[in-house]
């Protein structure tokens, strides 16, 4: 593949405090396009996380570090997606903090420094080892950070020294015009094998230092759009959908399980392919949710306040731009918009947590890589575990249970009121093998209520689990986020089914968990998968228990288990027996399924 020209925009400010400058300087990457920003003085402690979450744009990954024990300092990397990073670890030295990071693709060592205006004379002894270190493993090099040098004064020894050093290595200082609002040079810009053009100074009205704008040129493979198949599903699609619906026949019965089933999603696909067929669309980048009329109203007045300022260079209307980025910095904040989020969903764990993790721990996005694991290298990765855990365990019968009087030996058929209320239950997710979209499935489902009722009390009545939906999709997913993408132990197996699979699922564990709580067959301590029951009832018991043994003035020993791929491991063979002398007949039911 042809090498292509590519031209990266980069940033470089003194923040002096992100805290309370984070939304503006979000907005400030995405209006001037820049792919990467350096921050300097950011006054990031423990919380950077959070702070660096908020100025950080969608499609946007960041790297920082932060001064601690200390006040001020701190650096911050703020990068686009399109370019995937690993953080690198120097030296730390006492003069000057410092971060780094190297772009792959080609191989550019970025390094973002803060050095303090208090003098150290061990500054030049110490630069001198990060230079020798990075020249020796690195052909590009970016450096670029407030250094708090007068290096447009020539009178001033220490600049004097600095400047001969990065002529002595062949680094390249590219500032030429004053970064302070008291006139000198303190913001650098150093390159070394990579071409720099400084694009402009910019006085953004919210910090002492102006902020560098640059553009570095290096080559790269070209990116291909990220293009995906989607369908147009509008209230239209759904009125001809269910009109070509009640136009079509159903199947003769008495037919087989696997045929009702077959001509059921080959008669929904169709008709779906007809009224709203697949179309390719170009994905769009993601924007930030809380930016509205309002938002956009601030920021034009924002412009119009600097416009005027930089005409003219009155102080009023500069006091007036200042005031004017204060009101747009504050409207931008999403307090407002996370509260909403919190308090709409205030009973849904799922999202609650989700919103706090994206504040405090946002994922990175990153790249795939180019020994990305196949389909054929997980497959023989899972299956190889099963087997090699398999073979380890020690073969163990079932121990003995007290067969029951009462048995389950068929399942009862379902009316249209319980299957209705189950499709209710259920959870709109959507499978790859589904005919249609789950949430289209649940809007049409009054038109296809009694074909779905056919197809489940035909597979309850004969016991047969209808073949199609055997067949799962196998996705495996990282279990978390911050590991080797490369590495397949990283990576479990998540297996979708299909949406009418999960119906008939739910109506057989329903009948079972009826008769086991019927029968008291449940273990008496189990919290898991039974109603009522939680991690919360499990812990509460074993506080109990402890705080009784501590009363009983006796030690106590907890033993944790954490079983490796406990449910896959799961032998059917066992589980039929073992459902058997509990007087459930399930065979029919527990046949193999097909994967992929």
């Amino acid at each position: 593949m042809n090498k292509i020209p590519l031209t990266c925009k980069m940033g470089l400010l003194n923040v002096r405090s992100l805290a309370n400058k984070s939304f503006i300087i979000n907005d400030m990457i995405v209006d001037e396009a820049v792919d990467c920003m350096f921050l300097t003085e950011t006054w990031t402690g423990t919380d950077g996380a959070v702070t660096l979450n908020e100025t950080t744009p969608p499609n946007y990954s960041y790297s920082y570090s932060s001064r601690l024990n200390k006040k001020g300092g701190g650096t911050a990397i703020i990068l686009s997606a399109k370019h995937n990073f690993k953080n690198i670890h120097f030296n730390q030295y006492p003069s000057f903090e410092h971060h780094s990071l190297v772009l792959t693709n080609p191989s550019i060592l970025l390094i973002c420094i803060y050095r303090p205006p208090k003098h150290s004379s061990s500054f030049t002894a110490d630069f001198s080892d990060l230079l020798s270190i990075a020249h020796s493993n690195y052909n590009r090099i970016i450096i670029v950070g407030d250094f708090n040098l007068h290096i447009d004064v020539k009178s001033d020894s220490l600049a004097t020294d600095f400047l001969n050093l990065l002529n002595c290595m062949n680094f390249k200082q590219n500032v030429l015009q004053p970064t302070h609002n008291r006139g000198h040079i303190l913001d650098l810009v150093i390159s070394y094998g990579i071409s720099v053009d400084i694009a402009s100074v910019v006085d953004v009205g919210f910090s002492d230092h102006d902020c560098i704008f640059f553009n570095i040129t290096f080559e790269q493979p070209p990116i291909s759009e990220c293009i995906v198949r989607k369908r147009c599903i509008t209230a239209e699609v759904t009125t001809n959908f269910t009109e070509i619906l009640d136009n079509t026949p159903t199947p003769f019965l008495p037919s087989s399980c696997d045929f009702t089933v077959e001509y059921f999603n080959n008669k929904l696909k169709s008709t779906l392919d007809a009224v709203a067929p697949l179309k390719l669309k170009t994905v769009k980048t993601k924007k930030s949710p809380w930016k509205n009329e309002k938002t956009r109203q601030l920021k034009q007045n924002c412009r119009k306040a600097e416009r005027k300022w930089r005409k003219n260079k009155i102080t009023i209307n500069y006091e007036i731009y200042r005031e004017q980025v204060r009101k747009y910095n504050n409207g931008m904040k999403c307090e407002a918009y996370l509260s909403q989020l919190i308090n709409n969903n205030i009973k849904n764990p799922r999202i609650l947590f989700s919103t706090i993790s994206s504040v405090i721990d946002p994922v990175r996005n990153w790249k795939e890589p180019s020994n990305m694991p196949n389909c054929e290298d997980f497959v023989t990765y899972f299956s190889n575990k099963i087997q090699s855990i398999r073979a380890e365990m020690q073969q163990i019968q079932p121990s003995n249970i007290c067969i029951l009087s009462n048995t389950l030996d068929s399942f009862a058929l379902v009316d249209a009121t319980t299957l209705n209320k189950i499709i209710l239950q259920l959870k709109p997710a959507t499978c790859f093998l589904d005919p249609i979209p789950t949430s289209l499935f649940k809007s049409v489902f009054n038109f296809l209520a009694q074909e779905v009722l056919n197809i489940v009390n035909l597979s309850l009545q004969t016991g047969v689990f209808p073949t199609p939906l055997k067949t799962a999709m196998v996705k495996p997913l990282l279990k978390k986020d911050n590991l080797d993408p490369s590495l397949l132990s990283n990576y479990r197996p998540v297996s979708n089914l299909p949406f009418l699979s999960k119906i008939l699922e739910k109506i057989v564990f329903n009948q079972i968990n009826d008769f086991m709580i019927a029968n008291n067959i449940f273990e008496i301590h189990q919290s898991g998968f039974r109603v009522h029951h939680s991690t919360e009832t499990a812990l509460v018991k074993i506080l109990d228990d402890i705080r009784s043994n501590m009363d009983k003035k006796n030690l106590s020993v907890l033993v944790l288990l954490d079983l490796t791929a406990a449910f896959d491991t799961v032998d059917h063979c066992i589980l039929l027996d073992r459902y058997i002398m509990q007087s459930v007949s399930l065979g029919l039911f527990l046949t193999g399924s097909n994967l992929f």
